[in-house]
C-alpha cells in the first residue's frame, strides 16, 4: 500500500501547504484566487511579500476534506530573504513563468533551487506552469467552468 501524500492522524483534518512562486506579473495571484474560488478581476496589483489563500477541498481517496493553504509569493526578488521560512512544512510547489520573457526563463532556476533545495519536496510535488503570454501582457481572470469550490 502506498503512503498518503498528506498524512494525518485518524479523525484529524489535514492542511496542505502549496507555494505559488515565479517572476513578477505572470499571474500567480490570478491562479491562487481562481483555485480558491475567487474569479474577480483585481487588475494587476503586485503582491507585497506573501499572501495566503485558504480554502477547503474534498479528498477523493478518503471521505473527508483538507484545508489548502496557497502561499502566493511576490515575484519581486527583494523578498528572497523570506523564502526559507515559506519552505517549512511545504507540501507542493507551483512555479509560474512566461517563456516569451527571456529573463523569466532564467529566473525559473532561481525559484526551483531556492524552494526545492531547502525543502523535502520531491519531483512529484512540483509543477512548472509556462504561461505563454505576449511580452508585457498580464493574465486575465481565470474561469473554471463547472468548478466547485468548498471554501470556508
Amino acid at each position: 500500500a502506498s503512503k498518503p501524500a498528506f498524512p494525518r492522524a485518524p479523525g484529524r483534518m489535514s492542511t496542505v501547504k502549496i507555494a505559488v512562486v515565479g517572476p513578477k506579473g505572470v499571474g500567480k495571484s490570478t491562479l491562487a484566487n481562481a483555485l480558491a474560488g475567487d474569479f474577480h478581476d483585481y487588475g494587476n496589483m503586485p503582491t507585497v511579500g506573501v499572501r495566503i489563500r485558504e480554502f477547503r477541498m474534498a479528498l477523493e481517496s478518503e471521505d473527508s476534506s483538507a484545508t489548502v493553504e496557497l502561499w502566493d509569493l511576490s515575484g519581486d526578488l527583494k523578498y528572497e530573504s523570506t523564502w526559507p521560512a515559506v519552505t517549512k512544512g511545504l507540501n507542493g510547489l507551483a512555479v509560474m513563468y512566461n517563456p516569451k520573457e527571456k529573463m523569466q526563463s532564467k529566473e525559473v532556476n532561481i525559484w526551483l533551487e531556492a524552494f526545492c533545495k531547502n525543502s523535502t519536496l520531491t519531483s512529484g510535488q512540483v509543477i512548472i506552469i509556462a504561461l505563454n503570454l505576449p511580452p508585457h501582457q498580464h493574465p486575465k481572470p481565470i474561469s473554471f467552468e463547472g468548478y466547485q469550490s468548498t471554501n470556508t
